[in-house]
C-alpha cells in the first residue's frame, strides 16, 4: 500500500501494521528508509529478508527527540550530552553504548547502537504516533544505490507493507554521517555522510580527538 497523504487514520493503519510485526518505507532528511518497530522481532527479520542483508550489519534505531536518547543509549558524560544535541535532530547517526531496555534481537551481540533523530514533518507526526523508537536502514537491496525517490527501490515495494510517498527528495544519495561516541572525549567516523564537515566542526569545538 502506498501513502501519498499522511492523515489521521493513515497514521493509525501505519502504526497498527508496525505493532503487528510489519515493515514501511518512509521519507527521511536524507534518503528514503525501511523500518519497522526496534521491539518487533519480526519487523526486524522482515527488514534483513527484503534486503538481503547481512545479518551482522546493524540497524540504526530512530528516536522521536534527544531528549529520548538517554533512556535506550548511555551517555558518557555532559559534553557527550551536549555534542549531541548539536548534532541531532540532523544527517547524522551517533553510535552510543545500548541499555539493556532495547530488543536483545536488535543486532545481537552489539553492545553500541546508532541512534538518529530526524525532524521532518512525516517523521514528526509518525512518531508521535507509534510513541516508540522504529529500527531504521535503507530503502535498497544491501549494496546497492540508496533511494531519492520511490522508483529507486521498486523491486522491495512488494516486501514493504506500506509505503509512504514523500516525492523526490533534494538530497545527495549519501546517507546519515556515522560517528561513534562510546569512548568519552573521543569519536570516530564509521561513515562519511551529509554534513560530514559541519560535523567535525561541531566534534572539535568540543574539543573531542580522533581515535
Amino acid at each position: 500500500m502506498i501513502i501519498t497523504q499522511l492523515t489521521k487514520s493513515a497514521l493509525r493503519e501505519i502504526a497498527s501494521c508496525l505493532r503487528n510485526g510489519g515493515v514501511i518505507a518512509v521519507p527521511t532528511d536524507t534518503i528514503y528508509g525501511v523500518a519497522c518497530l526496534a521491539q518487533s522481532s519480526d519487523g526486524i527479520r522482515k527488514i534483513y529478508n527484503l534486503k538481503s542483508r547481512d545479518n551482522q550489519k546493524p540497524l540504526a534505531v530512530l528516536l522521536p527527540d534527544v531528549d529520548t536518547i538517554e533512556k535506550y543509549a548511555v551517555l558518557n558524560d555532559e559534553t557527550t550530552s551536549k555534542v549531541i544535541a548539536k548534532l541531532l535532530p540532523g544527517p547524522v547517526t551517533t553510535v552510543l553504548k545500548r541499555k539493556p531496555v532495547l530488543n536483545p534481537d536488535l543486532n545481537p551481540n552489539i553492545e553500541s547502537i546508532g541512534i538518529r533523530v530526524i525532524d521532518t514533518e512525516i517523521l514528526n507526526s509518525l512518531m508521535t504516533e507509534i510513541g516508540e523508537p522504529l529500527a531504521l536502514t535503507s530503502a535498497n537491496i544491501s549494496g546497492q544505490t540508496s533511494s531519492l525517490c520511490l522508483d529507486d527501490f521498486k523491486e522491495i515495494h512488494s516486501h514493504i507493507d506500506v509505503i509512504i510517498d514523500g516525492g523526490l527528495l533534494e538530497t545527495p544519495r549519501d546517507g546519515s554521517t556515522v560517528v561513534d561516541l562510546t569512548v568519552q572525549n573521543t569519536y570516530k567516523i564509521i561513515r562519511k555522510g551529509q554534513q560530514f564537515e559541519e560535523t567535525l566542526s561541531i566534534l572539535h569545538d568540543f574539543g573531542l580527538t580522533s581515535e
